[in-house]
Order: structure tokens, then sequence, then C-alpha cells
């Protein structure tokens, strides 16, 4: 059989990169084996949320999840569009968790809602934030998975049009052939930027390395978001000022 049930982390990565690489490659035929992987992937997800988080005091598992996901408060708060010194309160556990931010949060890191709606206690005295909470030792492989996660996530809600979507693209690009400019360039020579990716690029009317250059990280994010595609995983922000670069050595 070629996929068990999933035991530890490094299998659960394993599948995870697996159901990647196949969303990517969109083929009809490998819609049976991703649907697998899905429900593999999420089992293990939902098995270990009960197991290890059960437990977990939410202010400690959000400190953790910041800390996997490599985000500061600021980046957290603007992601949420919610203000810094309200995550700050919260994380210094001077205020309580809403329901509108439990929410936020349980999509945020595509988790339970249930893991920020425990009750936990005030301080009077601000405490600094631990770098990991305590006893995670056994749960911190998992909580790094936070990011992979979410874009696990997106990747799945997307799935399912990931042909129609890719079809879409080309023809799009075909259409808007005449609306090129003149000296197109090869934008696959940036980093993380393949065939596919110039493709999707193209059919946002980029072409060129002046154009990306240009273009916000905001719009790249809507350009990448409507493909289901996560940005992070491309370093995709980074794109317009690698342009800058290639251009400035030309």
């Amino acid at each position: 059989m070629k996929y068990k049930k999933i035991t530890n982390i490094k299998q659960y990565n394993k599948y995870c990169d697996q159901h990647a690489k196949l969303f990517e490659k969109g083929k009809a035929k490998d819609k049976d084996e991703i649907e697998l992987l899905e429900i593999l992937i999420e089992e293990y997800e939902n098995r270990v949320s009960k197991i290890q988080l059960k437990d977990f005091n939410p202010v400690e598992l959000l400190k953790s999840m910041l800390v996997a996901n490599n985000l500061t408060q600021v980046e957290f708060s603007k992601a949420l569009n919610v203000s810094p010194q309200l995550i700050n309160d919260i994380l210094n556990f001077r205020r309580n968790i809403s329901k509108s931010l439990v929410v936020k949060f349980a999509n945020f890191f595509s988790m339970s809602q249930e893991a920020f709606s425990r009750p936990y206690k005030l301080h009077k005295k601000v405490v600094s934030i631990q770098k990991y909470p305590v006893h995670a030792d056994e749960v911190l492989d998992t909580l790094k998975e936070g990011r992979r996660r979410a874009n696990y996530k997106r990747r799945k809600k997307s799935s399912k049009k990931k042909v129609i979507k890719t079809e879409t693209v080309l023809v799009k690009s075909v259409s808007t052939k005449n609306k090129k400019p003149k000296g197109r360039d090869d934008l696959k020579k940036i980093s993380r930027i393949g065939k596919k990716m110039e493709s999707i690029l193209n059919a946002a009317d980029i072409f060129t390395y002046a154009q990306l250059a240009k273009t916000s990280k905001k719009r790249i994010k809507e350009i990448l978001a409507n493909q289901g595609i996560a940005t992070k995983r491309y370093n995709a922000e980074e794109w317009p000022k690698k342009a800058k670069e290639v251009l400035l050595t030309n």
C-alpha cells in the first residue's frame, strides 16, 4: 500500500510535500491520490490537536504559533486588521481573547476554534513572552508546521478548480499576446519564478522586469491568491525587489 496512516511529523511532512507536488501538476489522473492524501493529513492534524493541544493555554499556544511562523506582533496584527496593542495585551495576559478573535486566530492558523477559546486567568503585571510554552517540547514540531498547514488548506480549497484555473490562465495569456510590450523579459530568471508562475504573471499583464518592479506586494498577493497559491511559499513579495536588482545590473 502506497500510503498509510500518519504516525509522526516526518511522515506528515512527506505527505504534505507530495500533496503540494501533485496539486502543482494539476492532472486529473491524480485526483484520487490527492483526495486520499487530504484525508490522511486532516485525520493526523485532528488527532494531534485533540491529544497534544487539549490542555494548552490559548495565550501560550498563540505565542508558539507566532514563533513557529516567524511572525512579529505587528505583522500578525496587520494580517488580522487589529491593533498591535490588542495583540500585545493578549500575549501579556492583560485581556481575554474575544469570540471574534478566536475565529480569526483559528482561521489564520488553520486550527480548531476550541484551541483558542479555553478560559485562562489574566495577570495584573506584565509578563515576558516566552519563546515556547511550558511543556511544549512534544508539540513544537507540530506547531512549526503552522505555515505548512495554512498553505495546504489554501491549496485544498482550490484543488477541485485547479485544472480549470490553469486552462483559464493559458487562454488569457494567449488573449493578451497582442498586448504584451516589445522586448518581453524572461521572468523565470528571478528566483522562485518557474514556467507556470511566469504564465500567471503574464495573464496579469506583467511581461517585463520593469512592470514587475512597479508591481506592489499587495498586487502580487492578489494575483497568486486568485490561483490558490500562498505568497510566502514562493517568496513572491521579494519579486519586485529582485526585478529592480536585475534592471540595475543590466
